[in-house]
Formats: structure tokens, C-alpha cells, sequence
């Protein structure tokens, strides 16, 4: 179920190529917008579609409602591939790296600390229950 959410996501960002349409007289009189030209012969007003601007997460022709929305989904989406953004829940962290080896609290933030193999330890911040920086 998620991928397919996850494809629509990315098939409503993908940028429309600019196309060709026609603007065509219908039968009673009404406008028609198709693709192919309006007769064999071709005819109708040719009209010259332009590419829009994907939609990403900080598009600016979202409502900050929107914004949200779409943040809070591509988080989602960020955790169920392992992958942590500045501005994750700690849930949706815990999703993304799992438990963390322990946690340092402090009066303004959290430190979760990672301990994986023989690599680096990684750092995870939280302050008010968002992520706010990491390694």
C-alpha cells in the first residue's frame, strides 16, 4: 500500500512537459481542448501548453496547511527508507535508525547516540520533539 502512495506522490511533482493542444469548435457550439488537431486536415487554434513547476516540499504555492501536510508525508517516506530530514518526529526517527544506543538529555535538547559496528558514532538532536540537527 505505501507504494503506491509513494508513486503518486511522485507522478502529482513530475513537471509536465510543454505540449501541443488545439482548441476545437464542438458540435453545438461549445469550446473543445484535445490533443490531436480539430479534422483530418488538421485546424482549430493551436495552443501551446508550458511546463509547470514540480510541487516540492517548500514549493511556495502550497498553503502553510498544505506545506505541512506534504512535509509530514515525505517524512513518512523519508523513515521507511532509512532516511532522516531536519524536522522529523522522534517516531519517525525511530522508523528511519530504529532504537538509538542510549539517549543524553539535557534542559534545552536530547542526544540520541548510535553506535553501529565498528563505525563512528552517529548523533541524532531533538528539541520539542523535532529533529533539529544530526550526523
Amino acid at each position: 500500500m505505501k507504494r503506491w502512495m509513494v508513486w503518486t506522490v511522485i507522478l502529482a511533482a513530475t513537471p509536465a512537459f510543454g505540449q501541443t493542444m488545439y482548441k476545437c469548435p464542438g458540435e453545438s457550439g461549445e469550446v473543445k481542448f484535445q490533443q490531436m488537431p480539430c479534422s483530418p486536415q488538421g485546424g482549430g487554434e493551436v495552443i501551446s501548453v508550458k511546463p509547470i513547476k514540480p510541487i516540492g516540499i517548500e514549493s511556495p504555492g502550497l498553503r502553510p496547511g498544505e506545506q505541512e501536510m506534504l512535509k509530514s508525508f515525505q517524512h513518512r517516506i523519508d523513515a521507511d527508507t532509512g532516511t532522516v530530514r531536519i524536522g522529523m518526529t522522534e517516531e519517525e526517527a525511530r522508523r528511519a535508525w530504529g532504537s538509538p544506543s542510549y539517549i543524553n538529555h539535557s534542559s534545552y535538547q536530547d542526544q540520541w547516540v548510535y553506535h553501529r559496528g565498528h563505525a563512528k558514532a552517529q548523533y541524532l538532536y531533538f528539541q520539542n520533539g523535532k529533529l533539529v540537527a544530526f550526523n
